[in-house]
């Protein structure tokens, strides 16, 4: 019964996430940087450190024809595996010294606007801070 209620509850919470796309762009603290690298080093960058960490989920995105990739980032579910619930967002694209990404963590779970240095870091290969 109260395993019941818990799914249930999980459920109504679950159909209340708002996907990345529909949320507004003030809705996050944004993080610019640079790097010498290319974009797509750039973005795979982002992915290991998504798999050093753990923690949190990507879904990620390339787009070849115009340049760009995109990650979507989750938080975990309460049961193992990524939840509905959105954390950020990065987008990477090429500069004329490299590339530059624009990291957006949600103001809700970025209180102090750290989380987007850390993020940052991880676009250089530095994986010594994990979310």
């Amino acid at each position: 019964m109260r395993a019941s209620a818990v799914i249930v509850g999980a459920a109504v919470l679950a159909g209340c996430a708002t996907s990345p796309a529909k949320l507004a762009e003030g809705d996050f603290h944004w993080t610019a940087a640079a790097y010498p690298s290319s974009w797509e080093s750039t973005y795979r960058a982002f992915i290991e450190g998504f798999r050093t960490c753990g923690g949190i989920y990507p879904e990620g995105q390339i787009y070849q024809d115009s340049q760009e990739g995109k990650i979507d980032i989750y938080l975990p579910a309460g049961f193992g595996g990524r939840s509905q619930w959105v954390f950020g967002k990065i987008r990477v694209i090429p500069t004329s010294e490299g590339s530059s990404a624009q990291i957006g963590v949600l103001k809700e779970y970025d209180r102090r606007q750290k989380q987007g240095d850390i993020l940052a870091e991880w676009g250089r290969g530095n994986y010594q801070n994990c979310i």
